[in-house]
């Protein structure tokens, strides 16, 4: 008998997902941004614009922002038992959107 023809789910994405490596990648980014500079700030915001943001960068042009999701650069971080610097997993308990190096 032939199969249905109605109600079939379409997906229309063409998003792949992250693999391993390029989250392993970020880590590696965060780690070494930790080690070149001598501040952190961890900025939080809501419904930002793009305009708005290029504003930001603009304004403090000499530093990085890293836009990640909390786990991944949390990892980086490490937690309370294995730190990758003194007191860093501290930062990685803060809920953020944003981190500014």
């Amino acid at each position: 008998m032939p199969e249905a023809k109605r109600n079939k789910l379409v997906s229309l994405t063409k998003v792949k997902p992250k693999t391993r490596d390029h989250k392993s990648f970020i880590v590696k980014r965060v780690q070494a941004y930790v080690n070149r500079y001598k501040y952190l700030y961890v900025l939080s915001f809501e419904n930002m614009s793009t305009n708005n943001f290029k504003v930001l960068k603009e304004t403090l042009s000499d530093s990085k922002f890293l836009m990640g999701k909390n786990r991944v650069i949390g990892v980086a971080f490490g937690n309370e038992e294995k730190t990758y610097k003194p007191n860093s997993y501290k930062i990685a308990e803060v809920k953020h959107s944003l981190v500014r190096i």
